[in-house]
C-alpha cells in the first residue's frame, strides 16, 4: 500500500501543520484507510529540510490492524511563505542632546507562536530640532527570535512622529579688568552652558558698555557662533551681561621744569611742564596747566601736541601778586621754592599728577641812598644827645644805571632796610613808596637818639633785595652841642611835576609855608607848616615836636650861604573843609632844608619832605629820584642866623 502526502502550501504560522489529506492506492476489497494527516518536515521558511511535507498520521482499516499491508509513504513539496511581521516605531519627544537616540521601545504586530522579538530600539531620523527629516522616529534596531533567524517573517518597519525641542543654552559674559584705551573690547571670553556632545560654540567674544573708566561697569556678550550642524535652530541661547568690569584710569606721565633754575627776585623764567601719552585714540589726558611758585598762580597754558607729547610753556616775572598784599604773600621771598604743574581740564580716564621741582630765588640787587641828617645839634647848648633823622632811599636796579642793572623790575616794598650804628643793627624798616606809580623807588625814615660825636652808619638792604655790589651806603653822621640858631620864614614854592609822594603838590599849584624856630637854652621851640594842594584837596602839614635844628652859618667858598636843617614830628591833615579837617597821619618825620641867600630873599631855597612813618614819602617838594632837592622860592623869604 502506498499513502502520498499531497503538495500544500502556507504562511508561515510556527508550527508544522498542514490542511492537506494524503492520498492512499492499492487498498484491496473493503479495507479503508482512514485518520489520514501530513505535515511539514519544518516549521521554518525554507528551513532544514526546505518545505517538504510528510505523512505523520494513518489508520489501515483491514481487519488485522494493518498487519495484511505493507506500506510505503511518499512526501510531497510544500510551500511555507514569509509572515508579515510589523515593527512600529512609537511616538516619542525629548530636549535636543546632539544625539538621535530615543527612548521609546518599538511594538510588535504579526509575531506567530513562541516567536519573540527583542532588541527593539528607536531613533530619531535626524537629531536636530526641525531638521530636514522633520522629527520622524524610525526602528533601528531589532531581533526575531523565531528559530530561523527571523527569516520566517518578512519585516516591515513603520516610522512615528516624534518632537525635539531646543535645548536651553546660556551664554555669560566673565568679569573683565582692563587699562583705559577708549575702545568698548574686553579681553574676557564668556562661558557657554549647554552646549551638547559634538557641539562648539567659537568666536566668543564680549564688549564694556562704554569706554569710560569705571567699576562695576556691565560686559555684555558682543560674538558667537554655534556650530551644531543647524544654524544653532537647536537651541533656544540667553545672553547674560555681567556687572564686575573694571576699567582703570590710564597712567599719565608729567614734568615741569624751570630755566634757569636759580634766578633773582623779578627777573623772568621759563616754565615747561610735559605730559605723556598725548592722547589715546584721540582723547587727550589734560587741555591745559597752570604753573604755582608756593601756592601763588603765576600762570595758564595750553597744552599742545607735539611728538608724542602734550606740551606747554609761559614766561613768568618772579613778583608778588598786585596789588601788593594780595594773598597768597611771601610765596616770591629769596629761598628755595616749589614749582607746581597743575594741570586742567582733565579727562576723568586718565591718572593725571600734578608734578613738581625746585626753583632757587636769590635777592635782587638795590642801591641804598642813605638821606638822613649829616651834622645834628643837640637840643640845648649843654646837651649831650640829639635825635638823628636816620632816613634813606632804596632803588631797585632797574631804576639806576648800575652795571648790575637788568631790565626786570620788583617791587620795592618788599625790601626791608636796616641802619648799622657803629655796628649795632636797628630794627629792620619797611620800605614805603615815594610815588605809589612807581614802585621802584622806595624810602625809610626813623629817628634814633645819638650821643656827642661822630657815628658810622651803613645802610643795609633786606628781605627781597640786597645792596648791589660796591653799594655800601656807608655814611658819618656828626652830633655836636647846639650853639644859638634861628630859622624865620615865609612865602612858597611852586609845584612842579618833580614833587612827589603819596600826596605830591599838583604842578604849577603854590606850596606855602611859614616857620619860625630856635634853640634856646632850655630846648629847641618853634613852630612850623606847609600848605599842600593837589585835585582839589587842601592839605595841611604842621609840625608837632622838634627834634632838631642844625644851623650852619660859617661863611666859606664851600659854603658861601648859611643852612639849616630841620627836623621834628608832623601831622597832615586833609582841611579842604577846614570845618571839618580829616586826619591823614600822626607822628610823621619832617625834614626841612634851607639856605639864605640874603635879602630880599627872592633866589632863597627850600626842600620839604614828610615821611610815611610806615616807610615811604607823604610828601617831597622837589625830589630827585632819590633825595629832596631844594628848589628857589617862589616867594617870600628864609632867614638863617
Amino acid at each position: 500500500m502506498d499513502i502520498y502526502a499531497v503538495t500544500n502550501s502556507k504562511s508561515y504560522d510556527g508550527t508544522t501543520s498542514s490542511t492537506g489529506i494524503p492520498t492512499v492506492s492499492g487498498v484491496q476489497g473493503s479495507d479503508t484507510v482512514s485518520g489520514k494527516t501530513q505535515v511539514f518536515q519544518s516549521k521554518n521558511v525554507l528551513g532544514l529540510n526546505g518545505s517538504t511535507l510528510v505523512v505523520n498520521g494513518h489508520t489501515v482499516n483491514d481487519g488485522n490492524s494493518g498487519g495484511n499491508y505493507t506500506i510505503t509513504t511518499h512526501t510531497a513539496t510544500g510551500t511555507i511563505s514569509t509572515a508579515g511581521l510589523d515593527i512600529n516605531a512609537v511616538t516619542d519627544s525629548k530636549t535636543y542632546d546632539g544625539t538621535t537616540s530615543s527612548t521609546g521601545i518599538p511594538t510588535v504586530n504579526g509575531l506567530k507562536g513562541a516567536d519573540t522579538v527583542t532588541g527593539k530600539t528607536q531613533a530619531f531620523q535626524a537629531k536636530h530640532v526641525l531638521g530636514v527629516n522633520g522629527s520622524a522616529l524610525v526602528v533601528n534596531g531589532y531581533t526575531v527570535n523565531d528559530g530561523n533567524s527571523g527569516g520566517n517573517y518578512t519585516v516591515t518597519a513603520h516610522t512615528a512622529t516624534g518632537t525635539i525641542t531646543k535645548k536651553l543654552m546660556t551664554i555669560t559674559a566673565l568679569t573683565n579688568t582692563k587699562v583705559y584705551d577708549d575702545t568698548i573690547s574686553a579681553a574676557g571670553t564668556p562661558t557657554v552652558t549647554g552646549v551638547q556632545v559634538g557641539d562648539t560654540v567659537t568666536g566668543l567674544s564680549e564688549v564694556y558698555d562704554n569706554p569710560s573708566v569705571g567699576t562695576s561697569k556691565t560686559l555684555s556678550v558682543a560674538s558667537y557662533t554655534v556650530n551644531d550642524g543647524n544654524s544653532g535652530n537647536n537651541y533656544t541661547l540667553t545672553t547674560y551681561s555681567n556687572n564686575t568690569g573694571v576699567i582703570t584710569a590710564a597712567q599719565t606721565t608729567g614734568t615741569v621744569t624751570v630755566s634757569p633754575g636759580t634766578a633773582q627776585y623779578s627777573d623772568k623764567v621759563t616754565l615747561t611742564a610735559t605730559l605723556s601719552p598725548d592722547q589715546i585714540d584721540g582723547t587727550a589726558p589734560a587741555t591745559g596747566v597752570t604753573f604755582k611758585i608756593g601756592t601763588q598762580i603765576v600762570g595758564s597754558a595750553t597744552l599742545t601736541a607735539s611728538g608724542g607729547i602734550l606740551k606747554a610753556s609761559i614766561e613768568v616775572a618772579l613778583l608778588e601778586p598786585t596789588p601788593l598784599g594780595t594773598a597768597p604773600t611771601g610765596q616770591m621771598a629769596p629761598g628755595a621754592k616749589t614749582v607746581t604743574a597743575c594741570f586742567t581740564g582733565l579727562n576723568s580716564n586718565f591718572t593725571v599728577n600734578n608734578t613738581s621741582t625746585t626753583l632757587t630765588i636769590t635777592k635782587e640787587d638795590a642801591i641804598a641812598t642813605y638821606t638822613g641828617s649829616l651834622f645834628v645839634a643837640t637840643p640845648t647848648a649843654t646837651g649831650t644827645s640829639a635825635t638823628v633823622t636816620l632816613s634813606a632811599t632804596v632803588q631797585d636796579i632797574t631804576a639806576t644805571s648800575d652795571d648790575a642793572y637788568d631790565s626786570n623790575a620788583g617791587d620795592i616794598r618788599t625790601a626791608t632796610v636796616t641802619f648799622f650804628v657803629d655796628g649795632a643793627a636797628t630794627p629792620a624798616l619797611n620800605v614805603g613808596l615815594v610815588n605809589p606809580a612807581d614802585t621802584k623807588v622806595g624810602t625809610v625814615t626813623m629817628n634814633l637818639t645819638l650821643a656827642l660825636g661822630e657815628h658810622d652808619i651803613r645802610v643795609v638792604v633786606g628781605g627781597y633785595y640786597k645792596n648791589c655790589i660796591g653799594n655800601d651806603g656807608n655814611e658819618v653822621v656828626a652830633v655836636e652841642q647846639s650853639g644859638p640858631g634861628k630859622i624865620t620864614g615865609g612865602g612858597y614854592l611852586v609845584a612842579t611835576s618833580s614833587s612827589s609822594g603819596i600826596l605830591p603838590a599838583a604842578p604849577g599849584t603854590k606850596n606855602n609855608f611859614g616857620f619860625n624856630v630856635q634853640n634856646t637854652k632850655t630846648g629847641l621851640k618853634g613852630s612850623i607848616n606847609t600848605i599842600v594842594r593837589n585835585g582839589g584837596r587842601v592839605y595841611q602839614i604842621k609840625g608837632n615836636a622838634m627834634t632838631s635844628l642844625t644851623v650852619n652859618t660859617a661863611i666859606s667858598s664851600a659854603h658861601p650861604n648859611p643852612t639849616a636843617v630841620f627836623n621834628g614830628k608832623a601831622n597832615i591833615q586833609d582841611i579842604t573843609n577846614p570845618l571839618a579837617p580829616i586826619s591823614i597821619d600822626g607822628n610823621a618825620t619832617l625834614q626841612v632844608t634851607m639856605t639864605d641867600r640874603g635879602e630880599p630873599g627872592k633866589t632863597d631855597s627850600s626842600a620839604i619832605t614828610l615821611y610815611n612813618k610806615a616807610g615811604g614819602v607823604w610828601f617831597s617838594s622837589n625830589w630827585t629820584g632819590t633825595t629832596t632837592a631844594e628848589q628857589t622860592l617862589g616867594g617870600g623869604n628864609l632867614v638863617v642866623r
